[in-house]
């Protein structure tokens, strides 16, 4: 069945309020906790993405952002927090984890300028809206080690904000693949990886043709934790 689609480009000006323009399509019942790795990954993620997107100040002053599988809205927000000009997108396809996220944007007065779009990925946005930076923590554990995980992440996720496929990489493969035609010329892509997926996702990126400058950047620990990439320019 083919899933619709929204066209968010005329929302990525200045003068909107991002808060008037939640979309949330309800399904069944779910739940979504923050575990310590979420929080981490908040950190590696926010301080890159904020970092390299100082240097981008398009639409009149600042960075429009999409975040692929927002979760609890961690990431986003924080980089709300970190720049007072960039507007951010934000897609999950729990519409508990949107509706969590939703509430946390208002707790934190940032509601303004993010909105909630529920669907998988890439999927429910149209090719008319284009961002500066497209960030994702995406699901990354092999179907096979679900079972080893522990019981504090095992019992209390969800399995889809878990299983990352056969060879957990099954996400990447799509953003790779789809987020290209959703970046403005030179956009940036930010992938939070699992320990040891640095360099697959990294050979993911470079085989696809569409992106340059593509390199793993280190967590506290001198783990590569998050790749990232520039599309390239046409």
């Amino acid at each position: 069945m083919h899933e619709p689609t929204i066209d968010v480009s005329h929302l990525l000006t200045r003068d909107v309020p991002l808060r008037e323009y939640t979309y949330l399509r309800i399904g069944g019942p779910a739940q979504f906790f923050a575990t310590p790795d979420d929080r981490d990954g908040v950190t590696r993620l926010a301080a890159w993405a904020t970092s390299e997107g100082r240097s981008l100040r398009v639409l009149g002053g600042g960075s429009n952002v999409l975040e692929l599988g927002c979760g609890s809205g961690a990431i986003a927000l924080s980089l709300l927090y970190e720049s007072e000009s960039t507007r951010v997108v934000a897609t999950d396809i729990s519409a508990a984890a949107i509706r969590t996220a939703s509430r946390n944007a208002v707790r934190y007065d940032l509601d303004s300028r993010m909105l909630f779009v529920c669907g998988d990925l890439l999927r429910p946005l149209r090719e008319a809206a284009h961002f500066d930076m497209i960030i994702s923590n995406p699901p990354y554990i092999r179907s096979g080690d679900l079972g080893a995980l522990e019981p504090g992440v095992r019992d209390y996720e969800p399995r889809q904000a878990l299983d990352g496929g056969v060879d957990g990489l099954t996400f990447y493969r799509r953003i790779a693949h789809d987020a290209a035609g959703l970046l403005s010329a030179g956009g940036q892509l930010f992938l939070e990886v699992g320990d040891d997926q640095s360099g697959e996702v990294m050979e993911i990126l470079r085989e696809s043709g569409t992106y340059v400058d593509v390199a793993a950047r280190d967590d506290l620990n001198g783990i590569p934790r998050v790749v990232s990439a520039r599309v390239r320019r046409n």
